[in-house]
């Protein structure tokens, strides 16, 4: 397995793909809506940011979605992770992991001394990600009316 940044001919095909996994990537929480994603992945690129990619032989089998942003309740910046899918096939092998070792080890070699990431509450990959020491920092409650 390699990790690598994704070309402009991948990140076309890592936006389709996350827009049609958007659900499974809220857990239930959103619906795909091309013009929200589009804009969030576009400005993260912009800004920095950018696709790595797990890759065995020709099969992609994961990415992570990593940029820049600013710690809002510390005013000071912050590496983010945005996006973080496996393909089924290679889930509980430790490609989840090593995607974001290799993530958090290039936003640190960027000169950033915490990294911040959102998950759904009902996501499994929540597990994984206080196993590589992240904790909860605040907790987003939600009520219809």
């Amino acid at each position: 397995m390699i990790i690598r940044r994704a070309n402009e001919y991948e990140i076309n095909h890592l936006f389709q793909w996350s827009l049609s996994l958007t659900e499974e990537l809220s857990a239930g929480y959103m619906e795909s809506n091309l013009h929200m994603a589009h804009d969030m992945v576009s400005k993260v690129l912009s800004h920095g940011g950018y696709y790595l990619i797990a890759q065995h032989g020709w099969e992609v089998m994961g990415w992570i979605l990593l940029g820049f942003d600013q710690n809002f309740y510390k005013n000071n910046p912050v590496g983010f992770l945005y996006e973080l899918y496996v393909f089924p096939p290679y889930r509980k092998n430790g490609v989840g992991k090593i995607l974001m070792k290799e993530a958090m080890d290039q936003l640190k070699q960027a000169g950033m001394k915490s990294v911040q990431l959102n998950v759904f509450a009902g996501n499994s990959a929540k597990n994984m990600y206080k196993k590589l020491g992240f904790k909860e920092v605040t907790m987003l409650m939600e009520k219809e009316l």
